[in-house]
């Protein structure tokens, strides 16, 4: 072998004990054997305290043709066109030696009777380490492939059904064109009596579906779709499976390559999708377990191209025209998913018309996620258009209306969300001040950009108290008072450090402020303590009355009132507000100018719901 075989080895990347095995098994069954053995040595490894099954050895016998004198000159010669038709890239031996650094070969071929062995390693000439030995009793064809040295890195391996069945999902396309040989592959653990085997005999029945997708020179280019539909008494062993196949091999799922393919099985089903064509044989790689193909970006060659996004669009289409076919009560049940995903996620309505949903099997969340990223690449579109000045004023107006109105959908369903969040954290934390807290404002954070906790509007929830308070300049969630005064007047020379929960700012006019200062007690603390809370309030009023250019305070304090607490609110003068569920009371400070606000976090969640629902209403209105 006239090449340089340790730097054609070190070239391979993607190369481990599978795929060897897998490229000998191939090699078995393109040799015409149809008795396979498999034998796996195996070895246990005690590392951090658990036991890890290790490959020592691998054994692959069979009975094909063997080293004749045609194949030992192929298996000398790099790049060998001998068995090209079969879709072999006359590497496949050198990758044999990326995991295993020596490799013994016997074969008894009859046909020539004599007796082949073959010492292979990155040393190998075909002078020094190949003999022949004249044999004339030989009564069958045999071959056996010992692998040994095994790469020290290589620290773990599969069972013996895990190994057949990787192996069966790899040899399906190339065993179902030999479904007439009655190939038998056997799987034998040396040490144990663990065995398997995989069968022609057992194959599932496939169909052929052919179709057609246009490369980037809008020339057709065929595509072959097999596919077996078996239905199954287990109702675990329900399964949809499917692979792209190149040089009768299965190389990769579908799901490695279309993120959409992810689907629900049907109930008492196994279906297997296989799909082949010319093309995918041109671009799979030397190991072939990859494609040489760019997921959405085809290059316009002379002979045309295709992307991954091309390919999977035309198959989602035909595998979603094969399951209505073959199950039509799922359109139905697609049917009603849309219903679903209409009424909770009316913002993207306009997106789910032209999704595939794979004959009703698409699960749910990935319905979702496809029209989510049909709604942002078009509003990103939008952005670009603009900026290149493609629309004229009329279109730009519409355009720009309806993805408003659907980002305005997409915020009010997002805010009624948060509501039921804002309720659920209410009970299940029986109403913990950090939880109530971080749901309005981040502790810590603040609205100043650049700042180390920066939350924009849409990332705080003041306006779960009313919408009135996201018209801002300037909010904090337990900054001091020193602090926030001294964001919104640079001169100001306050020293108090008292820290409200959340403090917010609106400017009146140049250089004037309101402000609003929102205190949250625990729901399930007793009335005294709540009460206490009032006293803080009073001591942030002191300490903004001195503040100029600051002209009006309002206080909240959010907790919830029981008996207790309201009896300590109506004897220190508070009086009752009306209110549409829970109890509000109020109190004014004359002398310092104190708006004392008492609210219940259950008036606070059915205040915001009712301000929602009104957006809600409209918007369904229009939907349906």
């Amino acid at each position: 072998m006239k090449i340089n075989l340790p730097r054609m080895v070190s070239n391979l990347k993607k190369v481990n004990p599978l795929t060897v095995l897998q490229e000998a098994v191939t090699n078995s069954i393109q040799a015409e054997a149809t008795d396979i053995k498999i034998r796996i040595e195996y070895y246990n490894e005690l590392s951090l305290q658990q036991e890890k099954t290790c490959l020592e050895k691998l054994s692959v016998i069979d009975n094909g043709k063997g080293f004749t004198d045609k194949n030992i000159e192929s298996f000398c010669e790099y790049g060998t066109k001998e068995k090209i038709d079969l879709g072999c890239k006359g590497i496949g031996r050198i990758s044999f030696l990326k995991i295993f650094s020596d490799i013994k070969i016997e074969s008894l071929v009859k046909e020539e009777k004599k007796l082949v062995k073959i010492n292979f390693s990155e040393k190998f000439e075909e002078e020094k380490h190949i003999t022949k030995v004249e044999k004339n009793n030989i009564k069958n064809n045999k071959t056996t492939i010992e692998f040994n040295g095994i790469d020290p890195k290589i620290n773990s391996f599969y069972s013996i059904q895990a190994v057949r069945d990787k192996l069966y999902s790899h040899l399906l396309p190339l065993l179902y064109l030999k479904r007439d040989s009655n190939i038998v592959i056997t799987l034998e653990n040396k040490d144990s009596n663990d065995e398997a085997n995989i069968k022609t005999s057992d194959l599932p029945t496939f169909e052929e579906h052919s179709f057609n997708i246009k490369d980037t020179r809008e020339q057709d280019v065929e595509f072959i779709l097999n596919y077996s539909i078996e239905e199954l008494s287990l109702k675990d062993l329900n399964k949809m499976r499917g692979f792209y196949c190149a040089n009768s091999r299965t190389v990769c799922r579908f799901k490695d390559k279309n993120k959409n393919f992810s689907i629900n099985p049907i109930d008492e089903c196994q279906i297997i999708f296989l799909l082949s064509s010319d093309f995918l044989d041109d671009k799979v790689d030397n190991e072939r377990n990859d494609f040489s193909m760019n997921p959405n970006q085809a290059k316009d060659t002379l002979f045309g191209d295709f992307s991954w996004e091309m390919i999977n669009q035309g198959l989602d289409q035909e595998i979603a025209t094969i399951l209505k076919e073959k199950f039509p009560e799922l359109e139905d049940e697609y049917k009603e998913i849309i219903k679903r995903i209409k009424r909770k996620h009316l913002h993207l309505v306009d997106y789910l018309g032209d999704i595939n949903y794979l004959g009703g099997l698409i699960k749910q969340e990935n319905i979702i996620k496809q029209a989510e990223e049909k709604f942002l690449k078009e509003k990103q579109s939008f952005r670009k258009e603009v900026e290149g000045k493609k629309y004229r004023s009329n279109e730009l107006l519409k355009k720009a209306s309806t993805l408003a109105g659907q980002e305005l959908t997409e915020y009010i369903l997002m805010r009624d969300k948060i509501i039921s969040e804002l309720e659920t954290l209410s009970q299940k934390h029986n109403g913990k001040e950090k939880v109530l807290h971080n749901l309005l404002m981040e502790r810590g954070s603040d609205t100043e950009k650049g700042s180390k906790k920066y939350l924009g509007p849409a990332e705080n929830n003041i306006w779960l108290i009313d919408d009135k308070f996201m018209s801002y300049s300037y909010a904090a969630s337990e900054k001091s008072i020193k602090e926030s005064l001294k964001k919104i007047f640079p001169q100001s020379n306050n020293q108090d450090r008292g820290r409200p929960d959340i403090s917010i700012f609106f400017q009146k006019e140049e250089g004037n402020y309101n402000a609003v200062i929102i205190e949250l007690k625990a729901l399930n603390i007793d009335g005294k303590k709540k009460f206490a809370g009032l006293e803080e309030i009073r001591e942030y009023a002191n300490s903004f009355k001195g503040a100029e250019k600051l002209n009006n305070v309002w206080y909240y304090l959010i907790t919830n009132i029981g008996d207790d607490f309201e009896q300590k609110l109506k004897n220190d003068d508070f009086k009752l507000l009306f209110s549409t569920r829970e109890k509000i009371y109020f109190k004014y400070y004359e002398k310092l100018s104190l708006y004392l606000y008492v609210i219940s976090a259950e008036e606070v969640i059915s205040n915001a719901r009712a301000r929602n629902k009104t957006f809600l209403d409209i918007i369904k209105k229009e939907n349906y």
